[in-house]
C-alpha cells in the first residue's frame, strides 16, 4: 500500500461469502493511485436496514439510500464538528 493511505474494509456476515474484501481494497488503493490522493477510506458492505439507522441517526431521515460518504474533515473546530454530524450524503 502507498505511503499516505490508509483502506479499511468492513463486510457485514451476511456479505462475507459474497464480497472479496482484498479485491475491494486495491481498487479503492487503484483509485487513490491514479488520482494521485493520499487519505484513509472505509469502506462498509452492509443492507439497508444498517444504511437506514445510519441515515436516522446522522441525516434525521428514516429511510434507506442508495449510498452514502463522509467528507474528510477535522472534527477540532465547531463548524468540522458540525459537518462531520451531518453524516452521509446520498450519492445516487
Amino acid at each position: 500500500m502507498e505511503p499516505g493511505v490508509e483502506i479499511d474494509v468492513q463486510v457485514d456476515d451476511a456479505f462475507a461469502g459474497e464480497v472479496d474484501a482484498e479485491a475491494l481494497a486495491a481498487a479503492v488503493a487503484a483509485t487513490l493511485a491514479q488520482a494521485g490522493q493520499a487519505g484513509a477510506v472505509t469502506l462498509v458492505v452492509t443492507d439497508d436496514a444498517a444504511v437506514q439507522e445510519l441515515n436516522r441517526t446522522y441525516r434525521g431521515i428514516d429511510a434507506p439510500t442508495i449510498g452514502g460518504g463522509w467528507g474528510a474533515v477535522n472534527p477540532t473546530s465547531t463548524r468540522d464538528r458540525a459537518r462531520a454530524g451531518a453524516g452521509p450524503r446520498n450519492r445516487a
